[in-house]
Parts: C-alpha cells; structure tokens; sequence
C-alpha cells in the first residue's frame, strides 16, 4: 500500500515526473492522500514548478486542506505568517482546523493530521515566495484516469521516482497517463 503524485507540464498536461511512494505503516486512507498532497508540493519545489493545477483524487482531502488555507487568512487567531521566513510560522490556525477535521469526523486522528497540514502550509507558502500565487486544488470529478494514474502509482509497491524517459519505459503508466492527454495511449 502507498501513495502516488504525477506531475505535468501546465501547458500541455504532460506527464514531467511520478513518483510512488511505500507506507511503512498503514494509518488510514485520509492521511495518505494528505501525505500525496504534501508530496506534491514538494516535487513542485524540487523541480521549480510554479505553474500548475493540483488535482486530488479525494473530495474530503481537497476539502479540508482548502478550507484550512482559506481560514488561515481571515480568522481572528494570533497566529499569522512572518512574510520574512515562512518557515517561522510552525502553525497555521490550529483551532480552525481542529474544527474541520470535526465536522469531518477526523478529529480523533487531529495528533497525526495538524502536523502534515502545517508542513502542507509552510511548503505552499514558500511556493508562493517563488512565485506560485496562492494553493488552489481541484478534486477529480470526471478525469477518472488521473485517479487510475495516481491508483497505479500507490499499489506499485516500491518507492520510486520516475522522470520522463522511464515513465515512457514504464508501458502501463504511459498508457495511463498518456491516454488522459491525447484520448489515446502512446502508440
């Protein structure tokens, strides 16, 4: 069991990098798809991504982290960014959150999701220094090969990053991701 994130060109949906990644120890389905987010986010810095639309195959995951960041604006809580260092800024509204998570019927497992929401935060934020506007996610509604991409990515079974010439070699994937594209596979 695992998670998996594709990354694609904005202008042509392109697959650039996927990456699949192994859970050590199941935790439960809401935060592993957190964990992708995060994952994401990453790989967007890692290769200096700073235009692109973030897709979650989870409706309940994309909820949360959006109105997480949309609530860290414009709430009364001291707890605000240091435009200087995003990074000093640990916390983003952790009672607004708290609050989400229980009207979602998560905040019994508050102690593991607050710390990946505060790093999902902080990485958005320094995003946003480069240049990314604002977060912005979408979920899947229709793109149904995007969720199978990002399917095939989790139950690999091993921790891989695959850039654009071995997710070429990698037939079932290309197929997969390439499909979504063109309506078509890669031949």
């Amino acid at each position: 069991m695992g998670y998996g994130v594709t990354v694609r060109d904005f202008m042509m949906k392109n697959p650039i990098v996927a990456i699949s990644r192994v859970v050590d120890g199941y935790v439960f389905p809401f935060y592993h798809e957190l964990q992708g987010v995060s994952l994401g986010l990453k790989l967007a810095m890692k290769y200096k991504i700073i235009h692109f639309d973030f897709i979650c195959t989870s409706e309940d995951v994309y909820g949360y982290v959006m109105r997480t960041w949309w609530r860290k604006h414009r709430c009364g809580c001291p707890l605000r960014d240091n435009p200087k260092n995003p990074r000093e800024k640990k916390r983003y509204c952790v009672k607004c959150s708290e609050w989400i998570l229980s009207g979602m019927g998560e905040r019994k497992n508050a102690d593991k999701i607050l710390p990946l929401i505060d790093e999902i935060s902080c990485d958005a934020l320094e995003l946003a220094r480069e240049g990314y506007i604002d977060l912005y996610m979408m979920p899947i509604r229709t793109k149904l090969s995007s969720a199978k991409a990002v399917l095939h990515l989790a139950n690999l079974g091993i921790d891989q990053e695959l850039r654009l010439l071995e997710i070429e070699k990698d037939e079932e994937i290309a197929e997969i991701l390439y499909k979504e594209v063109y309506g078509h596979g890669t031949e």
